[in-house]
């Protein structure tokens, strides 16, 4: 590093030192100003101090960090507390796309423009990033967008940069979720299409339906948090399975990070009794090899698969069966997080209160958040209602 020195009046210097190349093919400066030099020795000692504070961190140099430091920076503080699956999300676009772009950028020279042309570039047809083409969706696009909020928030926060170059940026707008449900006549040929199914496939299904829960809280389901009692039956959804990357299958909370118990509706209620029965004769012959401990404590999973030794499910293998019996059925194809949107629907015909629905669902956020999802089948629900008030009018007037 070198110290360079102009002088700008009487005894009066203006000390220079170039902090190299910033990735933009930029060489950004270093000054600052001293006063009463009276002699070369003096000049030299000054700019040896400057060298030397500029080193050291004693003057702040931070907007000189590389964005790819400053990803590192703010990934070990900030991130912790997510969720595995949003931490993994956050790194599939960093890696991708994200650091490709600006990881060799100077986080002070990183101006609005370039967030504006990385976004528009985002929503081009065959985008290419690091020699891989993409066609991404405005959620997509959208996540890229919370996550350079959320790091530049943290530099302005921390001092490093005055102002976020993320300020007044858009990205297309993300419509209303749509969500899949099955109509009662899908049901009916659901239900009978179970009937060939293994009993373990015909619970699982019949208890997403009879519950709303994730194909994680499923997997996650054990035994003592199942009451299977007619008049009292009930399931306390307290845990979910979820695959980690580099880690394998791991438990956790549930998604809204609270417990919650669910009544069970009486229908369902004899395949799980069933199911119980034949685990444990499972168990038996098993043994010694049945597992008994999982991530270091007792577990006793309810929807431990056929030949599975008591191991939990995979989330992900519920989905994949749940295709290939959809297909093999002829039946209409939804996705299996999708009967937990029929569920709730099913609520909804039934004029269930929304917000018994809600703590039903599990939707932490309140009322909102289910009549953000569901309030178009409330509306539906309600048009079926008035046209059956007219039915009975009409029948009246008739009369």
């Amino acid at each position: 590093m070198q110290c360079d020195a102009q002088k700008i009046g009487k005894y009066k210097y203006k000390l220079i030192v170039s902090m190299g190349n910033d990735g933009t093919g930029h060489y950004p400066r270093k000054t600052k100003r001293v006063d009463d030099i009276r002699n070369k020795g003096q000049l030299e000692e000054a700019k040896a101090k400057f060298i030397y504070e500029l080193t050291n961190g004693l003057i702040d140099n931070r907007e000189n960090m590389l964005f790819s430091e400053l990803v590192n920076d703010w990934w070990q503080k900030h991130t912790s507390h997510l969720s595995p699956r949003t931490q993994e999300g956050y790194e599939s676009n960093l890696r991708l796309r994200i650091l490709p772009t600006f990881s060799k950028l100077r986080i002070g020279k990183i101006k609005k423009y370039h967030m504006l042309d990385f976004f528009d570039k985002l929503q081009q047809k065959n985008c290419e990033f690091a020699g891989r083409s993409y066609n991404l969706s405005a959620k997509t696009i959208d996540n890229h967008k919370i996550v350079l909020n959320s790091i530049f928030s943290y530099a302005v926060e921390r001092e490093y940069i005055r102002e976020s170059p993320m300020k007044g940026v858009k990205t297309p707008s993300v419509g209303k979720k749509h969500v899949e449900i099955y109509e009662k006549t899908d049901l009916a040929k659901l239900f009978h299409a179970l009937r060939e199914e293994p009993l373990f496939w015909q619970s699982l299904i019949l208890f997403a339906i009879a519950t709303s829960t994730r194909e994680g809280e499923i997997a996650g389901l054990e035994w003592d948090s199942l009451h299977l009692e007619a008049d009292s039956a009930s399931a306390k959804i307290k845990q979910a399975i979820i695959r980690v990357k580099g880690k394998g299958i791991q438990l956790k909370s549930t998604k809204s990070g609270h417990e919650r118990s669910e009544v069970l509706p009486n229908f369902v209620i004899p395949y799980l009794k069933q199911l119980c029965v034949e685990r444990k004769k499972e168990q038996l012959l098993c043994a010694e090899t049945w597992t008994k401990e999982w991530n270091g404590k007792p577990c006793s999973f309810v929807f431990s698969p056929d030949g599975g030794f008591g191991k939990p499910i995979r989330p992900e293998s519920i989905g994949q069966w749940w295709r290939r019996f959809l297909k093999r059925k002829g039946l209409k194809h939804i996705k299996f997080h999708s009967l937990r949107h029929t569920s709730i629907s099913l609520l909804i015909d039934e004029k269930v209160p929304m917000k018994d629905i809600s703590e039903r669902a599990g939707h932490t956020s309140g009322i909102g958040i289910t009549m953000d999802l569901y309030g178009h089948l409330l509306i539906d629900s309600d048009r079926r209602a008035a046209m059956a008030l007219d039915k009975a009018f009409n029948e009246i007037s008739n009369k």
